[in-house]
């Protein structure tokens, strides 16, 4: 029944507008046959639309060019549309520019961007690229967001104008905010290859995305693309990350042990009932004292520090990271003072691996540690657990269990 009653007031609705435009229909043709532009022009758009009248595109042509050779603004570029599709009309390029100009002349955004197109393909008009960028450029200045992207194009690649990166940044990212998968597509290109602005891979993925929701083919690709190389860099510089010949992922502490002794370090602790074994390391690192190393229960890698000595020595951490970064680049994050207060670096080397310098203050105490952060955290609820256990065992003594 409800369906029954949406129908019928959808029919009613329908009806009216008939009604409302068959009684504009002869009041609008008696002012368009007195020659009113305006009234020519709503005439040709009924005509167009079959608004109050079967739609009848030759008299659409015919009730446009009259309002058009008036100088309607409106008219004239609906009639340069009508050329270029061939409705109601032979088509024929060169008068769709020429209507097109008329209109884009009087500051029509919609004419103007056409204008541009059919100059820049040379469509019914000799191409010309300095023309298309012309009339592109006007539209894009009155918001136009396809007119921007074009802009953008023509400054990327020199077309019609000298090429210039940060201006094609600059139209790029007026048309990818307004929606233009393209425009976002090319504005991640840009962020990824540092054309016209700094390299930026989170950006560049930013707009690769959005272009890809769109179902932009080239953005979808670019995102696998970087995902590809993500996981290969990342395996990379896992692979990397490694103590005395020991891949430090995945690594066993029996793996390390017998590296260890093979090495200057110095054994101070190997004792399977604790996490963390210890070794003396000046020997093996200058300026370095103890090197700690702890594994889960099952013995895999956790994490190693070595520390630094020092007291008010607000050089110490700083030689530190840069020892670092001699061999693995400049840190992805850096915090604190490092001429007065606590300072931490770190860098992430991917799969949950890490490396992380730190000290803080007046003991300027440097710490060098290298860190699986998943087998850490699995490492520290064993101790947490065992130190429960234990909670547990003194608050109820044997004695007190025989029931």
């Amino acid at each position: 029944m409800v369906r029954v009653m949406r129908g019928f007031l959808g029919l009613a609705v329908i009806f009216f507008a008939l009604m409302v435009h068959a009684q504009d229909f002869g009041a609008v043709k008696k002012s368009a046959e007195r020659g009113d532009a305006k009234a020519q022009y709503e005439f040709g758009l009924m005509y167009s639309k079959g608004l109050g009248v079967t739609q009848d595109y030759a008299e659409a042509v015919k009730w446009y060019r009259k309002a058009a050779e008036q100088g309607h603004m409106d008219a004239q570029y609906n009639l340069g549309l009508m050329y270029a599709a061939g409705q109601g009309v032979v088509q024929n390029n060169a008068e769709a520019v020429k209507w097109y100009s008329k209109a884009a002349q009087q500051g029509d955004v919609r004419a103007q961007y056409n204008l541009g197109s059919m100059y820049a393909i040379g469509q019914g008009v000799e191409r010309d690229y300095a023309e298309a960028i012309k009339w592109f450029r006007m539209a894009a200045e009155q918001g136009d967001a396809n007119a921007q992207y074009r802009l953008g194009v023509s400054y990327d690649f020199g077309w019609g104008v000298a090429q210039n990166n940060k201006e094609a940044m600059k139209w790029y990212r007026q048309a990818a905010e307004q929606g233009v998968a393209a425009a976002q597509y090319y504005l991640g290109v840009s962020y990824a290859n540092g054309q016209g602005v700094e390299r930026n891979t989170i950006e560049a993925v930013k707009w690769y995305a959005r272009a890809a929701d769109q179902g932009h083919e080239g953005a979808v690709k670019a995102l696998e693309a970087m995902k590809s190389r993500t996981s290969s860099a990342a395996q990379q510089n896992t692979d990397s990350l490694e103590l005395f010949g020991v891949k430090l992922k995945n690594a066993t502490r029996n793996q390390l042990r017998a590296a260890f002794r093979k090495s200057p370090l110095q054994v101070e602790r190997e004792e399977n009932s604790y996490w963390v074994d210890l070794y003396r390391s000046d020997r093996a690192l200058e300026g370095s004292s103890q090197l700690a190393v702890g594994c889960t229960d099952r013995g895999q890698f956790a994490f190693a520090e070595y520390t630094f000595p020092s007291h008010l020595d607000t050089q110490q951490v700083q030689k530190i990271m840069d020892m670092v970064a001699s061999k693995y680049g400049k840190p992805g994050k850096l915090s604190g003072n490092i001429g007065l207060g606590e300072v931490e670096a770190i860098w992430e080397r991917g799969q949950d691996m890490s490396i992380k310098v730190y000290s803080g203050w007046p003991d300027t105490t440097t710490y060098l540690r290298f860190s699986d952060s998943g087998a850490e955290r699995q490492m520290l609820a064993e101790i947490e657990a065992k130190q429960a256990a234990q909670t547990r065992r003194k608050a109820f003594p044997q004695s007190q269990q025989a029931f």
